[in-house]
């Protein structure tokens, strides 16, 4: 799972990155491993193909097939549509998406009964 953090508000003005950061590092990604061990969380500063378009926080979900292939099966952001319909700045809107085709394509199903 990565977390990227673009560094941009609504307006295009700088926020408090690292601060935001600071609290998924030290909050929600320790918590996350804890509850699924199997879990790889990292903090993904290198990403540039969202900064600017994303507003605080994106992720995704990329899993390991048996084969070593790395899908990207969930892409996650946060965006200022709620913002804008209800007239509020405090609004906040996380989406995701998952790409199921190429979740049945790279991953069988495995009966477990």
């Amino acid at each position: 799972m990565f977390f990227t953090f673009p560094g941009f508000d609504a307006n295009g003005h700088r926020h408090a990155r690292e601060s935001r950061k600071q609290l998924v590092a030290m909050g929600l990604l320790p918590k996350l491993q804890s509850e699924f061990t199997a879990l790889d969380c990292t903090i993904d500063d290198r990403r540039s193909t969202e900064k600017g378009y994303y507003v605080e926080l994106c992720f995704r979900i990329v899993a390991m097939t048996e084969s070593g292939k790395r899908p990207e099966l969930v892409d996650s952001w946060s965006v200022t549509w709620t913002r804008q319909l209800l007239s509020n700045i405090k609004e906040r809107l996380v989406i995701s998406g998952i790409g199921s085709e190429g979740l049945c394509n790279d991953f069988q199903l495995v009966n477990t009964t």
